[in-house]
């Protein structure tokens, strides 16, 4: 729920096509800045959206839904090394405030692996090593709703004190 007044950065107006066809990494980390110091979410309207880079979305990051918003990458060699496509935290050296509170929910990853034996269920024989969503050890109180990682080596790794992935408390 919105406070009142309170809003959300479309990308849409900020030159994100969701076409899958451009790329949209420009349009989202501009949202993304403009987000940051609003203190409000970006939001993806339903669509495609293909990226070739990681994302810090600080002050949440919201879709239309886990089967309508999709964040694609189509190249997986940014993240060779298991990267995060979406760090929900901060880079290291710029703050030691905690994150609360801040929405993450409605949309997919996914992240460019290919499994290149049919139905292997060993995951090191994923041709991507990204990890779909970071939410790193700022993270507090942090709540994931309607969120899917398909096609990372990591779908969705949680490496802070306590937070919520659908309903569930992790700690």
């Amino acid at each position: 729920v919105r406070q009142p007044g309170q809003g959300v950065i479309n990308v849409r107006p900020l030159g994100a096509r969701g076409n899958l066809i451009v790329d949209d990494s420009d349009a989202i980390e501009a949202a993304i800045g403009v987000a940051v110091s609003l203190g409000w979410p970006v939001y993806l309207p339903s669509g495609r959206y293909r990226v070739s880079r990681r994302f810090f979305p600080r002050s949440g990051i919201i879709g239309d839904g886990s089967s309508s918003t999709f964040i694609e990458v189509l190249d997986a060699s940014p993240f060779a090394d298991g990267r995060a496509i979406l760090h929900i935290g901060y880079p290291r050296s710029e703050s030691d405030q905690p994150l609360l509170r801040i929405p993450v929910r409605g949309f997919s990853i996914r992240g460019g692996g290919i499994r290149p034996a049919r139905r292997s269920p060993d995951p090191a024989t994923m041709l991507s090593n990204a990890t779909g969503i970071f939410f790193d050890e700022m993270c507090h109180s942090i709540t994931a709703v309607d969120v899917d990682a398909q096609f990372c080596l990591w779908g969705i790794y949680f490496g802070g004190q306590v937070g919520h992935l659908l309903g569930k408390q992790l700690t």
